[in-house]
């Protein structure tokens, strides 16, 4: 280490009825505590150099490099304050003192609001101020923002809801009139759907409007065209200082291509494919078709984009319940028997949120998630719809040890023994 001598030189002369000097510079912030104001987007903090009494200035002969700590901060850097000269700053040669600038972030904390900042310097003692504590005042909001859900698909069309609550309690916030939300399309990424091409927004305008009264509005997304390679469409809100964000901060639309827009709608159960004849071709006569269970004439089913409904008097009530959410996730083939090459079709999958996949009567799986397979086709005239259940851990049948799902949930890619029933639309 440079002795401070040589590094620093006074601006007073030397006088024995001066200030106190015992020789050493002392390197101190100006003030102890900052504020940046609710309006202010930032605030300059100041390190200098002074003798003994924390306030005559002392000239750096060279530059001197003053470095930073703010590890003992609440507010988060990059987060909720940024240093854009980074954690040095420079007092130059001939000059007595730094500014450093600490700049308000984007995510505002009204909590944790605390940047403190220690410095240190070669060749200088500790002075008056040795810790700097900038508060971010920020402005209090008023309301938060969120969407419905994080994730939702859209076959033709979709509602994009956005609610708002009141930030103290998160009670449903009344509008006072009518609030225009704006929102933002991210289109930056690789999948990201086409605005014009793929979709278009009802309106034109990227917003929710909010009416007068109520705390929640709607915009509407239509489909244009269907492209797997630009099917994914990331809105999030336009934040001002009056909103902080909600449980859902974005949504993401899933688009899905023409067989998830074909299965929509109120189906009643028909008949199903599994005789003898089709459970020979598949399983060589180790299962027989009355170890499963079949539906009733009477079995209803009602398929949304987001829902699978079921009235049910049948035993496939053991399986499915009344409600459950339904996520599209791919178009798969799924092979119908054992030939070579075996006989294929193209499914559109989904997973269901709420069935029992024990499928039984008497005993209730823990987990509740299990993928489905739809095949709509049109049979003189008629729309029909298959449902495959290829997700399923049977307690009641096919109990033998051989069965491949028996022990743990299947991922997306693999495919059992499916159940296939088949259902035909009811027209409204």
């Amino acid at each position: 280490m440079f002795a401070s001598a040589a590094l620093f030189s006074s601006c007073e002369s030397d006088k024995t009825d001066g200030p106190a000097d015992d020789g050493k510079t002392y390197l101190t912030f100006s003030q102890a505590d900052y504020t940046m104001a609710q309006d202010a987007d930032e605030v300059s903090v100041v390190v200098k150099l002074t003798k003994q009494d924390g306030t005559t200035p002392v000239t750096a002969e060279s530059a001197v490099t003053v470095t930073l700590d703010n590890s003992e901060s609440t507010a988060v850097i990059d987060e909720n304050y940024t240093l854009p000269g980074g954690l040095e700053v420079t007092i130059p040669a001939g000059e007595s003192s730094a500014t450093i600038t600490v700049a308000r972030g984007e995510t505002r904390d009204l909590t944790n609001n605390k940047v403190i900042l220690k410095a240190t310097a070669a060749g200088t003692e500790a002075g008056t101020y040795t810790t700097a504590t900038v508060t971010l005042d920020w402005v209090t909001p008023q309301y938060r923002v969120t969407f419905a859900s994080s994730a939702i698909s859209m076959s033709a069309s979709v509602s994009i809801e956005v609610s708002l609550s009141n930030y103290a309690d998160d009670s449903d916030f009344t509008a006072p009139e009518d609030m225009i939300i704006p929102l933002q399309i991210i289109d930056t990424m690789a999948n990201a759907a086409v605005e014009g091409e793929n979709f278009q927004i009802t309106g034109g305008e990227c917003q929710v409007i909010i009416p007068e009264g109520r705390s929640s509005g709607t915009m509407e997304l239509t489909m244009l065209s269907y492209d797997p390679d630009k099917n994914v469409i990331l809105i999030v809100p336009v934040m001002n200082d009056l909103m902080a964000y909600g449980q859902f901060r974005q949504i993401t639309v899933t688009m899905m291509g023409g067989l998830m827009s074909q299965t929509l709608g109120t189906w009643k159960y028909v008949s199903s494919p599994m005789d003898a004849a089709w459970w020979e071709s598949i399983w060589t006569g180790l299962y027989q078709p009355d170890e499963v269970v079949y539906g009733s004439t009477n079995d209803l089913i009602e398929i949304t984009e987001t829902e699978f409904k079921t009235t049910l008097e049948s035993e496939l009530s053991w399986y499915f319940r009344e409600t459950s959410g339904l996520t599209p996730t791919r178009e798969t083939t799924l092979n119908l028997d054992n030939n070579f090459p075996p006989t294929t079709r193209v499914y559109q999958e989904v997973e269901l949120s709420n069935v029992n996949r024990y499928f039984s009567a008497t005993q209730t799986s823990t987990e509740t998630k299990a993928y489905l397979a739809l095949y709509p086709y049109t049979d003189g005239g008629k729309q029909m719809l298959e449902v495959c259940i290829t997700d399923y851990e049977p307690k009641e049948f096919f109990t033998d040890a051989d069965y491949m799902f028996q022990q743990e949930r299947p991922t997306a890619e693999m495919t059992g023994c499916a159940l296939r029933y088949v259902f035909e639309k009811v027209e409204e």
